[in-house]
């Protein structure tokens, strides 16, 4: 079967757009619009009395108008045979049940009051289609597409317009019927990596599923066809159904009622709410890591809006203190420590966990709360220790705890109302295998202490100079416990949420606003939030991306190869659903003996080292400074952090195989990174490919990061005949730096 490259297919589907848009044009001056019709002057949406018509050229949804709801009548591809990838007309389109009432679906119930034109501030255009409820509820539900991509978001406005609070369970912002059942398909879960059968209940790491539907000659279906499908809810409220209701069901959006940590949302009269979005990107002919790779990836660099695309300068080269050194750490440590790193090019340079202490005289191996300064560690405090950093030319960084307060601190004595409540009412700890009464408790991000924390970083901001925050911890639930009755927040006074039920959502919302409010008044501070935070381990999302830069996702202590193999693992399952960026990947160490292998890997995600940098010798600091020098200068030229690819016959990392990354930016075509290696693999020459360059322009292979030229070929040569890369050693790497002459 032949698949055109995405080069071709996006320049036919811009001609096809041009042409059906000249028409549209052509027509409208001609003759006008049908009585009662409206355009979008994108060209994106119009519609009439009976249907919203969703086309940028690409890919079209329409949606069916009825006198009492709306249904998807159809989905589908330009240029694909199938009309329709859903049974027209009886999709639910959304559902939701309200909380001690019915359960409402798009497709019934509802008068639909008209369309409107919608945009976002990140490309889209399209449309909204408004309906209101005799249950006293307006919902509007927003469709919007992107230039020369096949994605189509989706989101709900959801208002109270009755006499009384209401609340809202079990939504789906998208629920559509399929065509075809699951006998037909194979789904592509946690992040689009792994692939299931049958009927399928998502969890916490389904922000993007592909189903993938094969020929089906019963329903004279000639080719294979998918719908890949993003969820951007927080956390581990995510929803995913798959072929388990009625029909040949797709259900996406936030937990039901009954399943692990569900979703609920209480309004008051006159309340409105926005749900998170959701999108589907329909393909036809192609691979499903094809699809991964190309509309998904572009979608999510340029449109989603994630907080890394608005960046003036991404981490290039970090140091972080945690390993060895742990908590035991002191100023006169901390500034050797700079001097050697920043000797070997380091930028960053992040003091992790120890360097503070509370209020309280009582003994704690572990003060946190507070937020003060250590004195006996830090006898001059943080400023001179950041003053010296940021001479040295690093940035300063610091790790907290998001929500945890030891037991003696003076926070939880003096606002004991701050914190997370479990079912028996008492302080209780979401973090650890101990319960209410032991050294910590957590507090509620729903409540006044998301404000006080909010203070606390600033004050560091503005008085020490912090341009880097490790937030850490769990907030919501733990990434080490299995029992959901210990997560949450069991109290019923806290201002943000009412049960336990809405608790989960809310403290996601108000984590979100507190890292919006942080950005808003310190816009360059760069913020990791930690897979703890988020919850679950390795755990990182589309809502996670666009509030805060990056996540700490895993810790692998294991030295090279076997750790830096690990890295490229969890690199190659997180992305390229996710960006490559946001992956902080701990703990590879300088002074592993096979350091640069390490190096390497992390080269495919975010550039973060730890160890001792006082033990590595003179040569290897070198070495190391050139490493970093080129990095930074690549950077500079082709932006390579914003972009990770699979190269094209390279799979996920595995011993006895090989493996690689492209980093290459295919918006300007002037070229980037590329990286493979050979883990135990029988066979010791390689052939890579890199596609999606200037066809007519010459590029030059470089060896990285000495420089030196070992080919020269055209876009169309690297796409098509590729370059031989040799490795002798059994487990190895090379990078390679692809310019633009």
């Amino acid at each position: 079967m032949h698949t055109p490259s995405r080069t071709s297919c996006k320049t036919t589907s811009f001609r096809r757009w041009l042409n059906r848009r000249a028409l549209a044009c052509f027509l409208f001056m001609c003759v006008g619009l049908a009585p009662g019709q409206a355009a979008d002057q994108s060209g994106y949406a119009q519609w009439d009395e009976t249907s919203l018509v969703l086309d940028n050229g690409v890919t079209r949804r329409v949606v069916g108008l009825k006198p009492d709801g709306i249904s998807t009548a159809q989905l589908t591809l330009a240029g694909f045979a199938q009309d329709t990838m859903v049974a027209a007309g009886k999709s639910d389109e959304f559902s939701f049940s309200l909380v001690g009432g019915p359960a409402l679906a798009g497709r019934r119930g509802w008068q639909v009051q008209g369309c409107e034109h919608q945009t976002d501030q990140h490309g889209g255009r399209g449309a909204a289609v408004r309906l209101i409820s005799p249950a006293g509820l307006k919902v509007k539900v927003v469709y919007l597409l992107y230039p020369d991509l096949p994605v189509i978001r989706k989101h709900l406005l959801i208002e109270n317009t009755g006499p009384a609070d209401i609340g809202i369970e079990n939504l789906d912002v998208e629920d559509l019927q399929l065509v075809d059942n699951d006998v037909h398909c194979h789904l592509f879960t946690n992040y689009g990596r792994r692939r299931v059968l049958g009927p399928y209940l998502g969890d916490w790491d389904d922000s993007l599923v592909n189903l993938h539907f094969f020929s089906n000659q019963f329903n004279r279906q000639t080719a294979a066809w998918g719908l890949a499908v993003g969820n951007e809810a927080p956390g581990v409220t995510k929803h995913f159904s798959a072929f388990r209701g009625a029909g040949n069901n797709l259900a996406v959006g936030l937990r039901h009622a009954g399943e692990n940590y569900p979703f609920r949302k209480w309004l008051k009269p006159g309340e409105a709410w926005t749900s998170p979005a959701t999108f589907v990107v329909p393909y036809a002919d192609a691979d499903p890591q094809v699809v991964l790779n190309g509309a998904v990836n572009d979608f999510v660099r340029k449109h989603l809006g994630i907080r890394l695309a608005q960046l003036h300068q991404k981490p290039s080269f970090v140091y972080n203190t945690w390993t060895p050194f742990r908590t035991d750490i002191n100023e006169a440590l901390i500034l050797d420590l700079a001097r050697s790193a920043a000797a070997m090019g380091f930028q960053e340079f992040i003091i992790d966990d120890g360097w503070q202490a509370n209020r309280s005289t009582l003994p704690n191996e572990h003060p946190i709360g507070d937020w003060l300064i250590n004195k006996e560690r830090f006898p001059h405090g943080l400023k001179p220790v950041f003053d010296e950093i940021k001479r040295l030319g690093m940035k300063p960084g610091l790790w907290l705890s998001l929500g945890a307060a030891s037991n003696d601190s003076a926070v939880l004595a003096e606002h004991p109302e701050w914190f997370v409540r479990d079912a028996a009412g008492r302080p209780a700890n979401l973090h650890g295998q101990h319960g209410h009464n032991r050294t910590r408790v957590t507090a509620c991000l729903a409540t006044g202490w998301a404000d006080h924390f909010k203070h606390i970083v600033l004050k560091l901001v503005r008085e020490h100079g912090l341009e880097y925050v490790k937030l850490d911890l769990a907030l919501v639930t733990s990434a080490y416990l299995n029992d959901p009755l210990r997560s949450g927040c069991h109290a019923t006074d806290h201002p943000g949420h009412r049960d336990h039920a809405e608790s989960y959502y809310a403290i996601y919302a108000a984590l979100w606003r507190l890292f919006d409010e942080l950005h808003a008044e310190a816009p360059d501070l760069f913020i990791d939030c930690t897979f703890e935070a988020m919850g679950k381990l390795q755990l990182i999302d589309y809502a996670m991306c666009q509030h805060a830069e990056g996540n700490w996702l895993s810790n692998f202590e294991e030295r090279a190869p076997l750790g830096s193999w690990r890295v490229r693992q969890m690199a190659w399952w997180r992305s390229p659903a996710m960006p490559a960026t946001a992956l902080v990947i701990g703990n590879q160490q300088l002074d592993d003996p096979e350091w640069e292998h390490s190096l390497k890997s992390l080269l495919g995600v975010f550039p973060i080292f730890l160890g001792d940098p006082r033990l590595v010798p003179a040569a290897q600091q070198q070495r190391i400074r050139q490493w970093a020098d080129w990095q930074g200068a690549a950077q500079r030229k082709y932006d390579f952090s914003s972009y990770r690819r699979d190269p094209p016959g390279f799979g996920e990392p595995a011993l006895g195989a090989w493996d690689g990354f492209m980093r290459v930016n295919t918006d300007t075509g002037a070229g980037g990174v590329v990286a493979v290696f050979r883990e135990n693999a029988r066979e010791t020459t390689r052939r890579v490919f890199v596609p999606d360059l200037t066809p007519t322009r010459e590029y030059a292979v470089k060896l990285a990061p000495e420089g030196r030229v070992l080919h020269t070929l055209t876009g169309r040569q690297l796409a098509e005949e590729g370059f031989p890369v040799t490795l002798e050693r059994a487990s190895d790497g090379a990078v390679f730096e692809i310019e633009r002459r």
